[in-house]
């Protein structure tokens, strides 16, 4: 079984340490909203984000919502 998660919203500060403790978990995938709210308590996924999943061999899929 592949195990992954999905996040509407992460308030984080250190991508690199968060891909590497979902990776330690087993965890292969994430899925992230792909809206322009980027802020800290927003639902979009940043590029420093990305960066640090990909580079952890963490794959990254995209939602997309245009309402509620």
């Amino acid at each position: 079984m592949t195990e992954g998660v999905d996040f509407s919203s992460t308030a984080n500060d250190n991508w690199t340490a968060l891909a590497a403790a979902l990776k330690a978990e087993g965890k292969k995938f994430i899925v992230r909203y792909a809206v322009s709210d980027k802020s800290p308590d927003g639902r979009g996924i940043g590029p420093d984000e990305y960066n640090a999943m990909a580079s952890a061999g963490i794959e990254v899929a995209f939602y997309w919502e245009a309402s509620a």
